[in-house]
């Protein structure tokens, strides 16, 4: 492995000019672009006039609207500002949203119910954006009373739209007697009530899922306090009737409480496609086994931000062949902060949608938790993640509240890793990171309000955890409400970014080394990144440009991602000087690498030399040198096993001397 040579060294002194921008791109996170914020209302329809079919989305934030990229592969959404309705309308009760080409010019029009006065208001699309894109015109629709929500299509199959509305916990048929363009609106006196186990529908879609050139009925409605149904049924008509056939069983949706339905071929792939919205804010995607009269729906991706539970814990992996995994923990049910419990949610990302994973069931049984924090590590480097978790303890009795430590590993609660933290302190927010570059994982946590760091002085089985305050001494604050550590600037050292209570971000660089860490505080890194509500920030390289990028959620449990176009300009100047009296790194080449690399260093007198590499979140994948080396020059190859691509960071220690460089594998 090692050849000793005799050479001069060429030292290389980088001085670093540094330029932050941030700039916020959902899609890194969330390739379809959508965002929900809660209970979430929504419809499909061609707003363009493309043929593709767009989204609407109106939940407790307002409304907004997404085009429809037309992209067969993968179905992305874009947001379109310039499709607004200003002023947004004020919205009653659960009113959806429904999008429908209600005068036959191939762009759909907007129908919202008026849950006060039973009516509807009905904007016509004229596309035009540079002028009046909507113009209002509820005259069209006043004939028709309903609350809620309201449905068009082609029942009676005479080629014009027919409507069925909500009111009074019953569906009635208006039969639509004009045409397109002058549509006249006949209510039919026998009311077409819609039961299943005594619930009444959430909303209700059309569309002909069997080929038979008739409109077929889904149906989505509350079954639970969590779940809720959906059905599909045949249009079995006859002349003299309005006939849908069920199912005897609909079908659980689990985590779609609230659940509202929009139907259509969103990918041109000659399949339907059903988009749910829910009270929790995900968009989730399903498929149903339309050849028979069975309706089982199975979820195939998450459409919006596959996480965003209020006061929620996250961690999040991305690869970048396209492969990722999120991990969430929040109170359950999420809006019930005194919950019995809390519940981890994990999604995997496979063609750019996230799938959340129906098997994975993981909870912490613990009355009163809320505020959760999550960190994910490598405790005992068997190339699987492990998970601490942080959460505070509300007694409902008034007590003060407290907070409680949990380890877990391959996907278990374990017991002692935590014990020497006493329950009744606040201890919260915990991170396990290798700070002095010993091999072994430390803590960085929050006590009583202050961060402080701990070193592991233990074992991998029984750690022992002891304060070093010393590694904080300049921090020239302690109370924050969130800690994230990562190497922001490049350099092989941790730095510190805090999310603060007011949505605002304040970063610490490292510039001393990993045994003697000097922190200076720069607010210019996040001077442009702000919230509303306190921050949560999460580190992760999102678009692989080997730069840490950030996802930066807050309190309501809404998550944003940031991309980080970090510049660095670097100026070196070469000097011959003699071999080093420590170890120096004086070249991996070639860098970037594809299959190997060569590493040159030299050492002045023996002594034991371990070199280790690491992922950017401090995680140890390889070790490439630990044993006791006589003076000289040394090269040593590094040909990286099973890693994907990306930045990875090469350290060689000594005694006397720690020495770090970035290494870029592109496979």
């Amino acid at each position: 492995m090692f050849r000793v040579s005799s050479f001069l060294l060429l030292i290389l002194a980088p001085a670093y000019g540094q330029d932050w921008q941030w700039v916020r791109d959902d899609r890194l996170i969330n390739p379809s672009g959508v965002q929900s914020y809660g209970s979430a209302r929504i419809d499909l329809g061609d707003i363009d006039g493309d043929s593709w079919l767009d989204l609407a989305v109106l939940d407790s934030v307002g409304m907004r609207w997404y085009r429809n990229r037309g992209m067969s592969s993968s179905i992305v959404f874009e947001r379109r500002t310039d499709w607004d309705i200003v002023p947004m309308p004020a919205v009653t009760g659960n009113a959806v949203p429904t999008l429908a080409d209600l005068n036959g010019d191939g762009r759909a029009d907007l129908i919202l119910p008026d849950h006060q006065t039973n009516s509807f208001r009905y904007w016509q699309n004229t596309g035009n954006a540079a002028g009046s894109f909507w113009t209002r015109a509820d005259s069209v629709l006043e004939a028709i009373a309903g609350s809620r929500f309201i449905s068009l299509a082609d029942l009676d199959n005479d080629h014009d739209l027919d409507a069925m509305a909500y009111l009074d916990s019953k569906l009635r048929i208006y039969w639509n007697t004009g045409d397109s363009v002058s549509p006249t609106w006949q209510l039919d006196p026998e009311a077409f009530v819609l039961g299943f186990y005594n619930n009444q529908p959430n909303n209700i879609r059309f569309a002909d899922v069997d080929g038979d050139q008739r409109t077929d009925i889904f149906v989505g409605f509350d079954w639970s306090l969590k779940d809720a149904l959906a059905s599909v049924g045949r249009n079995k008509s006859t002349s003299d009737s309005l006939i849908f056939n069920f199912p005897s069983n609909a079908t659980p949706m689990p985590d779609a409480r609230g659940i509202t339905i929009a139907v259509g071929d969103v990918d041109k792939d000659g399949k339907l496609d059903v988009l749910t919205g829910v009270e929790a804010p995900f968009l989730y995607l399903w498929s149903s086994d339309f050849d028979t009269l069975s309706s089982s729906f199975r979820q195939t991706g998450s459409l919006g931000f596959p996480f965003g539970y209020l006061e929620s814990g996250i961690a999040i992996e991305v690869q970048q062949n396209g492969s990722g995994e999120i991990i969430l923990v929040h109170p359950d049910p999420p809006t019930d902060v005194l919950s019995g419990f809390l519940k981890f949610t994990r999604f995997s990302r496979r063609n750019s949608l996230w799938l959340r994973d129906p098997n994975f069931s993981l909870f912490v049984q613990d009355d009163g938790l809320s505020n959760p924090t999550l960190d994910r590590f490598d405790w005992d480097k068997d190339g699987k993640l492990d998970m601490a978790l942080g959460a505070d303890k509300h007694m409902r009795s008034g007590a003060a509240p407290t907070t409680n430590l949990f380890y877990f590993t391959d996907d278990q609660l374990q017991s002692g890793f935590f014990s020497q933290f006493a329950p009744d302190s606040l201890f919260r927010d915990p991170s396990l990171i290798d700070i002095n570059g010993d091999g072994r994982l430390d803590l960085f946590m929050q006590k009583s309000g202050s961060y402080r760091f701990y070193e592991n002085v233990g074992t991998l089985s029984t750690p022992n955890w002891e304060e070093r305050s010393q590694w904080s001494a300049n921090l020239t604050s302690m109370a924050h409400y969130r800690a994230e550590i990562g190497d922001l600037t490049r350099d092989g050292l941790w730095d510190i970014i805090f999310g603060e209570n007011d949505g605002t971000l304040s970063f610490y660089r490292n510039s001393g080394t990993t045994l003697a860490p000097q922190w200076e505080r720069d607010d210019r890194v996040f001077a442009q990144v702000r919230l509303d509500s306190a921050a949560i920030p999460t580190l992760a390289d999102l678009d692989f440009d080997h730069d840490l990028d950030l996802i930066l959620g807050d309190r309501l449990g809404r998550f944003y991602a940031f991309r980080n176009d970090f510049v660095t300009s670097v100026s070196s100047e070469a000097n011959e000087i003699a071999v080093p009296p420590t170890p120096r790194l004086v070249q991996i080449y070639p860098n970037p690498l594809h299959a190997g690399t060569t590493l040159a260093f030299a050492v002045s007198a023996p002594q034991a030399v371990t070199i280790t590499v690491y992922d950017p979140l401090g995680r140890e994948v390889a070790l490439l040198l630990n044993e006791k080396l006589a003076s000289g020059s040394y090269t040593l190859k590094w040909t990286p096993q099973n890693l994907p691509s990306g930045t990875y960071f090469i350290r060689i220690k000594t005694e006397e001397f720690i020495k770090t460089m970035k290494a870029i594998l592109q496979k």
